[in-house]
């Protein structure tokens, strides 16, 4: 796995839950030359793609898979079998400036009642790291996670 740190952060009773990832550039540049297109396909959309910095590939595909291992995390969607590609990372001017969620993963995250979430990357060191924040309105008995249903 590229997951070198993570952390998750319960929902509090501001309503947020927050989840963090780390991805080497050197394992996801493995993963492109031992697996190529397949591994691209399977994990990033062909609109994800044609956002992606033309210059640096590896470092555009080490952000986006932080941003989705993040997501993951923070709107509570690792075991609910999300397609890789429902969680589109969007891209404008080289860089990462938010994420659309489809089909699946956009139902699971609106029966949770999660309404707005956040996204901040970054890349140093040849690392990307990659932040997630999910809001969801203050109730009076927010003070842990609710369960998505399974579907």
């Amino acid at each position: 796995s590229s997951d070198v740190c993570s952390s998750d952060l319960p929902v509090t009773t501001s309503g947020l839950s927050a989840g963090v990832d780390l991805v080497t550039c050197s394992d996801v540049a493995a993963s492109i030359e031992d697996h190529g297109e397949r591994y691209l396909s399977r994990l990033f959309s062909t609109a994800e793609r044609a956002h992606w910095p033309s210059a640096d590939q590896v470092h555009a595909c080490a952000q986006s898979f932080a941003v989705k291992e993040a997501a993951l995390k923070a709107l509570n969607l690792a075991d609910q079998g999300i397609d890789w590609r429902d969680l589109e990372v969007r891209w404008q001017n080289g860089a990462v400036r938010g994420l659309a969620l489809h089909r699946r993963a956009a139902e699971c995250v609106r029966d949770a009642g999660i309404q707005s979430w956040h996204v901040s990357c970054c890349m140093s060191g040849g690392m990307a790291l990659a932040w997630v924040c999910g809001e969801r309105p203050k109730s009076p008995d927010s003070s842990r996670m609710p369960e998505i249903p399974k579907h």
